[in-house]
């Protein structure tokens, strides 16, 4: 019996050595001293090079697109402890906890990410130093988007999503399940605020447009007799006011590079007044020649900005019968015009920049 307490008491002690010898060698991470210097910025994606870090932003996991058979990555700032993280995958995850600690302490400071690579043989490259800023200044703690099949023209399960930026949180804040499987879109805050919101509905019982304000919420149908239900909002920053465009839009997809594209036939301006219920627009943000859309007011109020191209029309060839859209030649203005609040009233238009000038589209 005592033989066999000594066996187990020197088993454990064998154990207890091999597993502090693990961790002093290993400790999850490679010690590298001899490894080759390449003389150029690893390939990550996202591309996260060169770039400004919001302190309070969740960690930036990244995937090495370098062959490997492992990897290893140090994190430093001016104060704190370093991150080190080894991997036999290349998406690196990087702790949570770690990360807001050195980002919370370097604010204003640079952030170093060191990326070595094991290659066959055992042999390690380290490739140059990524050398980011972190940001004084926390970004908005939640990100507003639309979640929808990649295909883009399958709409039936689709929804308004939020997602925390400081952690990983997602939550829907409206799916098209309990909309009659409605398109929606155009979501769109007022100063960033979350207590002023709108939100487009489209196609069946549910169109309409969803208005929130910290007292209420209203469903509208911006269509007049003059325009279609209004779209791409803007937010006046009173909050009293949304202008908007109404389009004769069609979607169309290309065979090869970026495949979808969207085709204005017809658009105007128009300017939704949430106190009065009314819609209203004027002869320069509505000329029937133009195509106005893109609304964006100035952060005062007083100009509204947007974009203006000369309508074009699509023709039939006699040779293939078939219609050729001419939208490559289409070259969108910027434009602007002032706005009075106070009485409703319209200043002159003026051309901010020329697309006949720049040669490119706005």
């Amino acid at each position: 019996m005592k033989k066999y307490r000594q066996l187990i008491i020197i088993s454990g002690t064998v154990l207890i050595l091999v597993l502090v010898i693990f961790l002093v060698t290993a400790g999850g991470n490679p010690v590298i001293k001899n490894y080759n210097s390449v003389d150029r910025l690893p390939n990550i994606y996202p591309d996260y090079t060169e770039i400004v870090i919001p302190p309070n932003i969740a960690p930036m996991n990244f995937i090495v697109n370098e062959k490997g058979d492992s990897y290893f990555i140090k994190i430093t700032s001016k104060a704190g402890e370093p991150i080190e993280i080894t991997s036999d995958n290349p998406k690196i995850i990087i702790p949570f906890h770690q990360w807001k600690n050195l980002l919370f302490q370097n604010r204003g400071q640079n952030l170093k990410i060191e990326l070595y690579v094991e290659g066959p043989g055992g042999k390690w490259s380290k490739y140059k130093t990524i050398d980011n800023q972190i940001a004084n200044e926390n970004i908005d703690s939640h990100l507003a988007y639309r979640l929808i099949h990649p295909g883009h023209n399958i709409w039936n399960k689709l929804g308004i999503y939020q997602r925390n930026l400081e952690n990983y949180d997602e939550k829907p804040i409206l799916l098209n399940r309990a909309t009659d499987k409605s398109c929606m879109n155009c979501h769109s805050f007022c100063n960033n605020d979350p207590n002023r919101m709108l939100l487009h509905l489209r196609v069946g019982p549910a169109n309409g447009t969803l208005i929130i304000t910290p007292d209420k919420m209203i469903k509208v149908n911006t269509a007049t007799d003059f325009s279609k239900a209004g779209a791409y909002p803007a937010w006046h920053p009173s909050g009293k006011l949304i202008a908007m465009s109404v389009n004769k839009l069609t979607l169309f997809f290309h065979s090869f590079g970026e495949s979808r594209d969207v085709l204005d036939h017809a658009s105007d301006l128009i300017v939704y007044s949430i106190d009065s219920n009314m819609v209203t627009t004027c002869p320069d943000i509505s000329n029937p020649d133009r195509l106005e859309t893109f609304p964006a007011w100035s952060p005062d109020g007083k100009y509204l900005y947007f974009c203006s191209a000369p309508k074009f029309e699509s023709f039939m060839t006699e040779e293939n019968g078939k219609e050729d859209l001419l939208y490559k030649k289409i070259r969108y203005d910027l434009m602007r015009i002032s706005y009075n609040i106070k009485d409703g009233t319209w200043g002159k238009l003026e051309t901010v920049l020329s697309s006949a000038e720049t040669g490119m589209s706005i």
